[in-house]
């Protein structure tokens, strides 16, 4: 029996270590976007509650016309100069663009199911890098703000009548981050000076709505991604897991805290203009992603696509396999250990 762990241990080991590299053997549906309007526009993406995208880029937004379809149809009121910093949906009747630009600049709600609708703003004027809806009479935004120490990051609790609107988490890193709630109302930051991701409980989040701002050591270490810059887009899976993406990463990256391992995919193009979004439709849960084939030259190409969340994050086959054969191997030398 002591040939077996002679071979059984390395072998066991690369198989552990096989899945942290890059993996792509899923099936990425995908599908074509409207082409770049103009250079280093900015875009946007969430979901309607059936899966249907809405998308934005440089002045422009879209709905898709049905769930896995390529049509897309615009929307035909949106506010001029506007050049979508973020896309935020409660339900097919509540939802909130962010007019983005370097800026302090507006937020306006909008009925995301209605591509005829209006839109209305909700008469704050701030700078919001990215948002999320936290229900359906308020969001979170985070963006630029000025303080003491300069201009910094922060994230803060706005209303859609306006009435509120103040900073929850302060000076969270120097530039704007991604962040992502999680289905249990926690709120994953990035903090784009290290590529660290934190979670901040709803209580906490509750608290600092009545009180004092968080600061950034008051969530919880969740995930250290290495670098700010691979951290600009954040989401949240159905399952925990943390996604992430940005302009010094090539793909996706995600990490699955079960596993306490990180894996990347590279879904389409093999480039770092990446943005990730997670959503739920009929219960399943879904990552999706929007990618650039060039920021920098308008009339380029643009795609959206996504996949079940289970399918990723996982021990990949050829890993399962081995991992599977060494419990099957560990339970014989065990009973015969035993037996013995």
């Amino acid at each position: 029996m002591k040939s077996i762990g002679k071979w059984f241990i390395p072998l066991l080991m690369a198989g552990i270590g096989f899945g942290a590299g890059v993996a792509a053997y899923a099936d990425w549906m995908s599908l074509p976007l409207p082409d770049l309007s103009q250079a280093w526009g900015a875009t946007a993406l969430a979901h309607l509650p059936d899966g249907r995208y809405v998308f934005g880029e440089s002045g422009n937004l879209y709905q898709q016309d049905a769930w896995g379809a390529a049509a897309y149809s615009p929307y035909t009121s949106e506010p001029a100069g506007i050049d979508p910093s973020f896309i935020a949906v409660w339900d097919d009747g509540i939802g909130v663009v962010g007019q983005g630009g370097w800026s302090a600049s507006s937020l306006y709600s909008f009925s995301p199911a209605d591509t005829g609708g209006g839109f209305t703003n909700i008469g704050l004027s701030l700078q919001n890098y990215h948002g999320v809806m936290r229900d359906g009479l308020s969001l979170y935004t985070g963006g630029a703000d000025t303080g003491p120490g300069g201009d910094h990051h922060g994230i803060r609790l706005v209303t859609l009548d306006g009435a509120t609107n103040r900073i929850v988490i302060d000076d969270i890193s120097t530039y704007s981050c991604g962040f992502d709630l999680d289905e249990d109302g926690n709120l994953y930051v990035g903090d784009n000076d290290d590529g660290k991701v934190y979670r901040f409980s709803a209580a906490q989040l509750s608290a600092a709505a009545q009180g004092d701002p968080l600061a950034i050591t008051n969530g919880t270490l969740v995930h250290d991604f290495g670098d700010g810059g691979d951290i600009g887009s954040l989401a949240v899976d159905s399952s925990g897991r943390i996604w992430a993406a940005g302009w010094q990463h090539t793909g996706l990256r995600v990490y699955n805290p079960d596993l306490d391992r990180e894996f990347t995919y590279i879904p389409g193009l093999s480039n770092a203009n990446y943005k990730v979004a997670c959503f739920e439709r009929g219960g399943v849960g879904y990552v999706a992603y929007i990618n650039q084939a060039d920021p920098s030259s308008a009339g380029s190409s643009q795609y959206y696509g996504y996949d079940e969340a289970s399918h990723y994050a996982v021990p990949e086959p050829a890993e399962l396999c081995l991992i599977l054969l060494g419990g099957g191997l560990l339970g014989g030398l065990r009973r015969r250990r035993m037996e013995a």
